[in-house]
């Protein structure tokens, strides 16, 4: 797991949370949130284990 600056990345059983973690900026979207949020996904892909992702 890549260690995330903007977000966080949570495993609950098959469940995957993606949590935007910039509250001083109000979740806005940025270049490196948009990127980490892809890799989040992609880990999340790559994981067969995992059913559901939530973003929060």
């Amino acid at each position: 797991m890549s260690d995330y600056t903007k977000i966080l990345y949570k495993l609950d059983g098959v469940i995957a949370h993606i949590i935007l973690n910039r509250p001083e900026k109000r979740n806005a979207l940025d270049d490196t949130i948009v990127a980490e949020i892809k890799l989040a996904l992609k880990a999340a892909n790559e994981n067969r284990d995992i059913q559901v992702v939530v973003i929060e």
